[in-house]
């Protein structure tokens, strides 16, 4: 019989009370320490994980955002992020040939 390490175990067990709608998640956001502690917890200033982020979040996020006129924090997606730089950079180099910047 194969034994598993103790954090395979534990990495697993993590995964699942991640995933919403599983019984793991319930007990862990159900139990009381958590409970205070997600309470005590003030808003990060980072974006939200990618991981999970369906089609249909984003919709949901863009209905809350109608409703309530406020933005909401979405995850970035590394390559968004890094063709807006390289977009940006053209943008600075062009203006910079012409003598404008």
């Amino acid at each position: 019989m194969r034994k598993r390490p103790w954090s395979d175990f534990l990495a697993k067990v993590q995964r699942l009370t991640e995933i919403d709608g599983t019984a793991t998640q319930e007990s862990v956001l159900n139990d009381p320490e958590v409970v205070r502690w997600m309470a005590e917890q003030k808003p990060l200033p980072y974006k939200p994980r990618l991981w999970g982020h369906t089609k249909v979040a984003n919709l949901l996020m863009t209905q809350i955002e109608v409703a309530t006129g406020k933005p909401m924090r979405r995850p970035e997606i590394p390559g968004e992020k890094l063709r807006m730089q390289h977009k940006v950079n053209k943008l600075k180099s062009t203006l910079t040939r012409i003598g404008v910047a």
